[in-house]
C-alpha cells in the first residue's frame, strides 16, 4: 500500500482543526469525492483514503493508496489555506512517501496523537454501566474491530487473530457539534499500523490518528491475561 504524507508549512502555526482542513481541500478539489467523501448531498460510507490532521499546529494531509498521488497534486498547487476567517500562507511543503503492508505484525506499540472516537451509542451505554476492568475489556475489543474495518475498506485481509491491551485516558471532545468521549494514550497490538493513519469515528476529520512508538514489547508475540482477542476474516 502506498501513503503520501503531505505537511504544509505555512507562517505561522494553525490552530483550527481537520475538519477546517477537510472543509478547504473539499472546495477547492470539489470535483474530487476522494476529498470530501460524498456523491452529491450523500455521504460515502467507507474508510476514508484521504485524512486530514493539524498536530502540533502543522496541517497535514495524508492520502492512501489510489489518493497518494491526488493528495501531493493537490499539496503542491496550495499556495495559501483559508480555514474558517484565517488566511494562511503556505511556504513550503514537506513530503513522506511509504510503500507499506498493512496487516498482522509482531506486537507493536503505538499511541493516539489525536483523540479516538471509540464509542457509539450503543457501546456508550456498556462502558458507562461498566468497572474499568471491563472498559478495558470493550476499548480492546473496539479497537481491534476498528482496524478489521479500516482493512476491509483498504482491501487487505486478516486472517489470524488480533490481540490488543490499552493504556488510555478519557476525555471530552467536540464532533459535529456534539460532546463525545475520546480517548488518549497508548496501545499495543499484533498489527502494523502505517504512522498517521486513523482508525474510529471522524477519521477523516483527524481523529484516531495513531503514531507508532517504535516498541515492539519484550514479551512478543504472546498475548497476556489482559489482551482480549478478536478474531474475523476480512476478505
Amino acid at each position: 500500500m502506498r501513503i503520501v504524507r503531505a505537511a504544509l508549512v505555512a507562517d505561522r502555526p494553525v490552530v483550527e482543526d481537520g475538519a477546517k482542513l477537510r472543509g478547504f481541500f473539499g472546495r477547492k478539489f470539489a470535483e474530487n469525492t476522494l476529498f470530501h467523501h460524498h456523491e452529491g448531498q450523500r455521504l460515502l460510507y467507507r474508510y476514508p483514503k484521504v485524512q486530514y490532521k493539524v498536530i502540533g499546529g502543522r496541517p497535514i494531509v495524508v492520502g492512501v493508496d489510489d489518493a497518494a498521488d491526488a493528495v501531493a497534486e493537490a499539496a503542491r498547487s496550495t499556495d495559501s489555506l483559508w480555514l474558517g476567517s484565517a488566511r494562511y500562507r503556505v511556504q513550503e511543503v514537506l513530503f513522506e512517501w511509504q510503500d507499506v503492508d498493512v496487516g498482522p505484525a509482531p506486537l507493536t506499540q503505538y499511541e493516539f496523537a489525536t483523540p479516538w472516537l471509540a464509542l457509539n451509542e450503543r457501546n456508550n451505554e456498556i462502558y458507562r454501566a461498566s468497572d474499568w476492568r471491563e472498559r478495558k475489556r470493550l476499548l480492546g475489543r473496539i479497537l481491534v474491530g476498528n482496524l478489521l474495518s479500516m482493512c476491509k475498506g483498504l482491501d487487505a485481509i486478516v486472517d489470524e487473530e488480533l490481540f490488543a491491551r490499552t493504556r488510555l485516558d478519557a476525555r471530552r471532545v467536540e464532533f459535529k457539534g456534539v460532546c463525545l468521549t475520546g480517548f488518549l494514550g497508548e496501545f499495543q497490538v499484533n498489527f502494523r499500523i502505517p504512522a498517521l493513519l486513523g482508525i474510529g469515528k471522524g477519521v477523516s476529520q483527524g481523529f484516531g490518528t495513531v503514531a507508532g512508538t517504535g516498541h515492539v514489547p519484550a514479551d512478543g508475540n504472546q498475548p497476556s491475561p489482559d489482551m482480549h482477542p478478536f478474531k474475523r476474516a476480512v476478505e
